[in-house]
C-alpha cells in the first residue's frame, strides 16, 4: 500500500505579486496572507490573535475567503479583507505576500500551503496533522500549535524578521513540492505496480480530465467496490426499495447506480439466503 498526496496543479506561468500589492497599496508593508475558508476549525480568529500582537506594526494581513465580511468582526484597517480568489489572482496574493498562514486544525493535506511554495512564499501552519508533517518534511516554512496565538504570533515574527532566509527555503521547499506534487507525479504514482495481477490502472489525471462517471463505467472492479459498499447500507436498512442513486440526480451517483444495480440485485439475494441460514459470526461474503 502506497499513501499518494494530492496533485497541486502549479501556476500557468511565472508569478510576480507586485501587481497585487500595487492594487490595494501594499508596496512597503511587510504582509501576512490566509486564504481559504472562514469557519472555525481553520482558526482564523487566533491568526487574528497573533497578528493583533505582532511587534512589527507596519505588517499588514490580507484574509481571502468565503464570507469573510460576515463572518469576521471589525479588526481594524490593517487587515485586508477579499472574497474568495480564483486562478490566476489566487496565486498573485500567494506571491505578493512574505508569509502565508494557514494554522486550520486537522489539515490532512493543506493545498494552500503547498502552492505558496510553488510560489516562493515560505508558510506557518497548524503542525497537528498532515499538512504540517509534509511541511516539516519540505521544508518553506514553520508548524506551530493549532489555537496557540502566542506561538503563530512569534513563528510569523520569526519569517518576517529573516525574509530572505525563509524565502530561499520556500523556493527549495517548492522545487520539491513540483516534483512530488504535480499532477503528473501524482498520476503515476497511482498505477499499480502489477495491473496484469487483476488490479486496476488508475490514472488520477485521466480520471480529472475525463470525468469520474466515464471512469467508473469502464472498471468493473471499481463498480464492484462500490456494490459492496452498498451491501453494508443494505444490511442497515433490510428493504427491497430500489437503490438511493436512482433518485439522485448527480451523474456519479447515476454511472453507480448503471454499473451496480446487477451487484445489487445479487447482494439483495445474498442478504435473504444469510437470514435463513446466518454466518458463524455473522460474518457476510464481504469476508471471503
Amino acid at each position: 500500500m502506497r499513501v499518494v498526496g494530492n496533485p497541486v496543479e502549479p501556476p500557468a506561468g511565472p508569478v510576480s505579486g507586485n501587481a497585487f500589492r500595487e492594487r490595494y497599496g501594499l508596496t512597503a508593508a511587510p504582509m501576512i496572507a490566509y486564504l481559504g475558508r472562514i469557519t472555525p476549525r481553520k482558526e482564523v480568529h487566533t491568526l487574528l490573535a497573533a497578528f493583533a500582537s505582532l511587534p512589527d506594526v507596519r505588517a499588514r494581513l490580507a484574509l481571502a475567503g468565503d464570507d469573510v465580511a460576515a463572518s469576521l468582526p471589525e479588526i481594524g484597517s490593517r487587515v485586508l479583507r477579499l472574497p474568495a480568489l480564483r486562478d490566476a489572482e489566487r496565486f498573485e496574493l500567494l506571491a505578493a505576500a512574505d508569509v502565508v498562514a494557514y494554522p486550520g486544525r486537522d489539515e490532512v493535506f493543506g493545498l494552500v500551503a503547498f502552492e505558496a511554495l510553488l510560489c516562493g512564499t515560505p508558510v506557518v501552519v497548524a503542525g497537528d496533522s498532515g499538512c504540517g508533517e509534509l511541511v516539516g518534511e519540505l521544508g518553506g516554512g514553520l508548524s506551530v500549535a493549532p489555537g496557540d496565538a502566542a506561538q503563530l504570533s512569534a513563528a510569523l515574527a520569526r519569517v518576517l524578521s529573516s525574509a530572505e532566509e525563509f524565502r530561499q527555503k520556500a523556493l527549495d521547499a517548492g522545487a520539491r513540492v513540483r516534483s512530488r506534487f504535480s499532477p503528473d507525479a501524482v498520476s503515476a504514482l497511482t498505477r499499480p505496480q502489477s495491473p496484469d495481477r487483476g488490479g486496476v490502472e488508475l490514472d488520477g489525471l485521466g480520471i480529472l480530465r475525463n470525468g469520474f462517471e466515464n471512469f467508473v463505467r469502464q472498471h468493473p472492479h471499481v463498480r464492484q467496490i462500490f456494490a459492496a459498499a452498498r451491501l453494508a447500507k443494505l444490511r442497515h436498512a433490510r428493504e427491497d426499495a430500489p437503490p438511493a442513486s436512482q433518485h439522485d440526480p448527480d451523474p456519479c451517483s447515476r454511472a453507480l447506480h448503471e454499473g451496480a444495480v446487477g451487484e445489487n440485485r445479487n447482494i439483495r439475494h445474498r442478504l435473504r439466503s444469510e437470514d435463513a441460514h446466518p454466518r458463524v459470526g455473522g460474518q457476510t461474503g464481504l469476508d471471503e
